[in-house]
């Protein structure tokens, strides 16, 4: 059956089925931080939401921006958008796209999905092409990736407008998934290429079924914690304390930091390096010279901060500080793509 994509007016929202398959739509969360400038390609930005590209010269600036108050239809459902702002002087680019991933290859069933979100720019521009791919995964002997044609020259200016399309994916009937937990939907919308122009977008909604569905207003707490199911960062300013350990062999320091269920387990764990923390005991601050982690269950992970010259003994209570330069220090915790 082949794919079918149009726009639709805003008023055909309230119909359609009960399987909303995006977190953060509303541009809301951002614990990587906001502005991102002069991101790296497959860089994560608002939480759950990535880019992939190449070419040179340009720098793309990514930020969490409030929509504003003129544009009344949209700040009816979402305070936020994120702004995309590609700079002059890209060159050599031949794939510009920005997309989400939906966890598990399966999640419509055969049945047809309907995507909507708001999206304007700052000038006339053409988006190329719109995206679905069926991602198998890797680990073992995966099926390769199937991509369906959404639509093509989704055309973009000043005027907020709330695209709407559908899009039936192809049978998995008889694919093989990989070993490795990561096979999922890809939603891929093209931008263009080599090219100075700023885009915003928010409330995204994919779903199952034949219209799209309302878009919700959840609470700051509900969407984060959805967030963390793949991602949290632990963010300390300088001179803060990240937490409180216990010395239970000589110039060692350890912690437990506790951390959300995810979806994977074990998930990865990235932190600032060792020059970056302090061990406090009794008022004094002493240098961390490596560090050691590892997963003790999957809700908590232990780090070692190892010191030297003897200065700290067994059953001393230490503070695990960042250190004061400037920057903030972070404990990265992931279960991305």
């Amino acid at each position: 059956m082949p794919q079918i994509a149009q726009t639709f007016p805003y008023f055909f929202l309230n119909q359609g089925k009960r399987r909303q398959a995006v977190i953060n739509g509303n541009m809301d969360i951002w614990q990587r931080g906001t502005p991102l400038n002069a991101i790296s390609t497959l860089d994560y930005t608002a939480d759950r939401w990535t880019h992939y590209f190449d070419g040179w010269g340009g720098d793309l600036n990514v930020s969490k921006v409030e929509v504003p108050s003129a544009y009344t239809e949209v700040r009816r459902d979402c305070q936020y958008a994120m702004k995309m702002e590609y700079t002059a002087g890209w060159t050599g680019q031949t794939i510009n796209r920005f997309y989400y991933l939906i966890p598990d290859v399966h999640y419509s069933n055969g049945e047809i999905m309907s995507i909507g979100f708001w999206m304007w720019a700052n000038r006339a521009i053409t988006l190329p092409s719109f995206k679905l791919r069926q991602k198998f995964g890797i680990g073992g002997s995966p099926s390769g990736t199937v991509t369906i044609p959404i639509t093509t020259n989704i055309s973009v200016d000043t005027t907020p407008r709330y695209y709407q399309f559908q899009v039936i994916p192809a049978s998995t009937a008889g694919k093989v998934i990989g070993t490795s937990a990561d096979d999922c939907l890809s939603i891929d919308l093209y931008m263009p290429l080599n090219e100075e122009f700023t885009v915003y977008t928010t409330g995204w909604v994919i779903n199952t079924g034949d219209a799209v569905l309302p878009i919700v207003k959840k609470s700051y707490e509900e969407t984060i914690n959805e967030c963390y199911t793949f991602y949290k960062r632990f963010k300390v300013l300088p001179g803060n304390v990240l937490a409180f350990g216990q010395v239970r062999e000589a110039d060692k320091a350890t912690a437990i930091i506790y951390y959300p269920k995810m979806r994977l387990n074990p998930p990865k764990l990235t932190m600032s390096t060792a020059a970056y923390w302090r061990v406090e005991k009794g008022g004094s601050l002493y240098s961390v010279s490596s560090i050691t982690t590892s997963l003790i269950d999957d809700q908590h992970v232990e780090i070692v901060f190892n010191t030297t010259g003897g200065v700290l003994a067994v059953g001393d209570v230490v503070a695990i500080r960042a250190s004061t330069d400037a920057g903030y220090r972070v404990v990265d915790i992931q279960a991305e793509f």
